[in-house]
């Protein structure tokens, strides 16, 4: 199963960090750790598994292979087409990296780092990171849509209906060998999508891909009777218990600085030290980097 990192460029160039949902530095609080944040993911990953791909643009190309110079396996520059896209519809990119696969395959967002081979979703036709389950933020944000968008598929209001409760997956770490499964999914996210997009102007349009693409997966997986392998059995919704780089990697081999912990300076301080110890060329070739105004 081949491990894969997409980087759309855009969502990181535009806005501030003023929204939950902003992505701005991916994120981060400042860019360097934007920079170390894919620079340990990658690492660790290829360490671990021996292969990451990277599909990308072109200023993706540009930072992560010719000015970071991260060792992927393979890069194929292909998110471009994206560029007339809002940029709040950060997991376009992700949807559309799905698409081309024929083959197993592990997506991994860029701010997801392990120390030991994920062995609990070993070859299982359908991966996500856990299931989040009951989380308010889902609700407001499925309200938002209902109220204000033109078409919601039926499956997923059978869904809400039948259960009175939102059980969606977070998809840090995404895939697995059902590729016709996962590509029929995101051809009806991005269906989804055009279908609404004269009322994205109505809603808290970067929040939404909690739905378009982690509830609306969970619900096709559940009309299709598709089994879905989580690495975590249960989380809370602040996913504290992912972000704990102190117990790495005694105690625990997977960190996931998830949402607005990236906003943290404890975590944000964290993962450069996490680079710093485990990685110091690279650690140290950034920081060059950065002092040059290079990147």
């Amino acid at each position: 199963m081949k491990i894969i990192h997409s980087f759309w460029s855009k969502p990181s160039l535009e806005r501030g960090l003023f929204r939950f949902q902003d992505r701005k530095m991916g994120g981060w609080l400042d860019k360097k750790y934007n920079y170390m944040s894919w620079t340990l993911s990658c690492l660790q990953f290829k360490k671990i598994y021996g292969y990451v791909e990277l599909i990308t643009d072109q200023n993706g190309y540009e930072l992560f292979v010719n000015k970071l110079q991260l060792p992927y396996n393979n890069v194929e520059v292909k998110l471009d087409k994206f560029n007339d896209y809002h940029p709040d519809l950060w997991a376009v990119s992700k949807l559309f990296t799905y698409t081309l696969q024929d083959d197993p395959f592990l997506h991994v967002d860029g701010d997801v780092y392990v120390w030991k081979e994920l062995e609990a979703i070993k070859n299982k036709p359908l991966i996500a990171q856990n299931e989040d389950i009951n989380f308010n933020y889902y609700t407001d944000i499925w309200n938002d849509l209902v109220s204000n968008f033109k078409y919601i598929p039926s499956y997923m209001l059978n869904d809400y209906q039948n259960d009175s409760i939102i059980r969606s997956c977070n998809a840090g770490i995404f895939g697995g060998s059902d590729v016709s499964f996962l590509k029929e999914f995101a051809l009806e996210a991005f269906d989804f999508l055009d279908k609404n997009k004269n009322s994205f102007d109505k809603v808290s349009l970067g929040s939404t891909g909690l739905i378009y693409e982690q509830y609306l997966f969970s619900c096709l997986a559940r009309l299709r009777k598709k089994d879905v392998t989580y690495l975590f059995q249960s989380m809370t919704p602040s996913y504290e218990q992912l972000t704990l780089f102190s117990s790495i990697p005694l105690k625990r081999h997977y960190v996931h600085a998830v949402a607005d912990a990236k906003k943290k300076i404890v975590i944000c301080e964290n993962l450069e030290n996490r680079l710093r110890h485990d990685h110091p060329e690279y650690y140290y070739y950034i920081m060059e980097l950065l002092e040059k105004h290079e990147i």
